[in-house]
C-alpha cells in the first residue's frame, strides 16, 4: 500500500507539473507574408470561337512592267515599312541612263562654246563691231540649247525614278499573307504581287448572340486564347461589324490584339465576350488560396491572428484569381506566404509584404 501511495503521488506530481510548464510557455507565431486584396468589377463570360483576321490589308502591286530579277520574301514571312520585296531587270533602263547622261555631257560642252561666242558678239554688238542679226542668232542658238539641257535633265530623272520604281517595297510593317509571282516572271502594272496584313491591325472576329451585345464596350479587355499556338494574350474590343449573320443573327464581335508570332489568316482562337452586367469582386494572389476546387479558403491577418475565409473563386487573371465572399473588404490583408501550415485562429508574425 506505501508503494502505491508513493506512485499515486509522483504520478500527481508529474502531471501537475506538466501543466504549470505548458501554461508558462508562450504560443509562438507563425511567420508570415502578406498582399492587399484589390477591388475589381468584373462581367461573367462565355468562350467563344472565332477567327484570327487583319482589319487592314493592301494588294501590293508594281507600276512598272519588266522581268522578275528577285523576290526576298515568302508567304508567312514579317516585313518592315521600305523592306524590298521584289527587284525587277533593269539592265535595259540603266543602259538608257547611261546614254541619256553622255547626251546631256555632250550637250553641255556644245553650250560651253556658243557660250563663249555669245559673250564674245555681246561685246562686239556693244562696240557696234557685229550686227543685231549676228548675235540674235547666237543668242536664240544659247536658249535653245538651255530648253534642250532641262528637257534631257528632266528625261534622266525620269529614267533614274523608273529604275527606282522597278523595285516594290513593303508600304508598311506586316505579314504576307498572299504571294503571286517567283523570279523569272514577268510582272504587269497594277497587278496584285502581294498581299500584306498591316500588323498593327491584327484582330479576332467573334460571333455572338445579339443579347450580349450591350455587355461589351469599345476599349474593354478580352481573355483570347490563340488555340495553335497555345498562348494567352490580352485583346481589347474594337467594335461590332455593322451586319448580322442572317440565319443565327449573331453579330461579329471585333478583338484587336497585339502579337508578332506565327499566324495565318482563319486561325481558331477562344475569346472569353461577356455575358452580364460587371460586379464587384476581389483580386487576391493564387498563393493566398488554399484547397481545390470553385470553394477554396484563404487566410486574412487580423489582430496578429490568421481568420479563416471560405470564397468562391470565380476565374483566373494572371497570377491573380477573383474571388468573392462577403467577410472580404477591399484592402485586407490576406497572408500570401507561410498559410500552408496555418490553423484558423493561430498566431502571426507578419515578416514582409508582396
Amino acid at each position: 500500500m506505501g508503494k502505491i501511495k508513493i506512485i499515486l503521488g509522483l504520478t500527481v506530481f508529474a502531471f501537475f507539473a506538466s501543466v504549470v510548464i505548458c501554461f508558462g510557455q508562450q504560443e509562438r507565431p507563425a511567420l508570415v507574408k502578406i498582399s492587399k486584396l484589390k477591388q475589381d468589377y468584373v462581367s461573367d463570360s462565355v468562350s467563344i470561337t472565332g477567327n484570327l483576321y487583319f482589319e487592314t490589308t493592301g494588294n501590293i502591286s508594281a507600276e512598272l512592267s519588266g522581268k522578275v530579277e528577285d523576290v526576298f520574301f515568302n508567304e508567312g514571312d514579317y516585313v518592315k515599312k521600305g523592306d524590298m520585296l521584289l527587284k525587277a531587270d533593269t539592265v535595259l533602263l540603266e543602259i538608257e541612263l547611261k546614254i541619256e547622261k553622255a547626251e546631256l555631257q555632250a550637250l553641255e560642252t556644245r553650250m560651253e562654246k556658243i557660250k563663249k561666242d555669245l559673250e564674245r558678239y555681246e561685246d562686239l554688238f556693244r562696240n557696234n563691231a557685229a550686227s543685231e542679226a549676228a548675235y540674235d542668232e547666237i543668242k536664240f542658238s544659247y536658249d535653245a540649247y538651255l530648253s534642250e539641257k532641262e528637257g534631257m535633265a528632266a528625261k534622266i530623272e525620269m529614267t533614274e525614278i523608273k529604275i527606282e520604281k522597278s523595285s516594290v517595297y513593303s508600304p508598311f510593317d506586316g505579314l504576307i499573307l498572299e504571294k503571286n509571282i517567283e523570279k523569272g516572271a514577268w510582272v504587269q502594272p497594277g497587278a496584285a504581287i502581294f498581299r500584306i496584313g498591316k500588323k498593327d491591325t491584327l484582330s479576332v472576329k467573334v460571333p455572338v448572340s445579339e443579347k450580349f451585345i450591350r455587355f461589351s464596350k469599345a476599349g474593354d479587355l478580352i481573355d483570347v486564347y490563340l488555340t495553335a499556338e497555345h498562348k494567352n494574350l490580352k485583346g481589347r474590343v474594337i467594335g461590332f461589324m455593322p451586319y448580322a449573320d442572317p440565319k443565327t443573327r449573331n453579330l461579329y464581335l471585333k478583338i484587336g490584339i497585339d502579337y508578332d508570332g506565327p499566324v495565318a489568316e482563319n486561325m481558331s482562337c477562344i475569346a472569353k465576350v461577356n455575358s452580364s452586367e460587371k460586379k464587384e469582386v476581389f483580386l487576391v494572389s493564387r498563393d493566398a488560396l488554399t484547397g481545390a476546387g470553385d470553394k477554396r479558403t484563404l487566410f486574412a491577418a487580423a489582430d496578429g491572428r490568421a481568420v479563416s475565409v471560405n470564397v468562391d473563386v470565380l476565374g483566373y487573371m494572371g497570377e491573380y484569381a477573383t474571388v468573392l465572399s462577403p467577410e472580404l473588404k477591399n484592402g485586407m490583408s490576406v497572408v500570401v506566404e507561410g498559410n500552408e501550415r496555418l490553423a484558423p485562429g493561430q498566431s502571426i508574425e507578419i515578416i514582409g509584404e508582396k
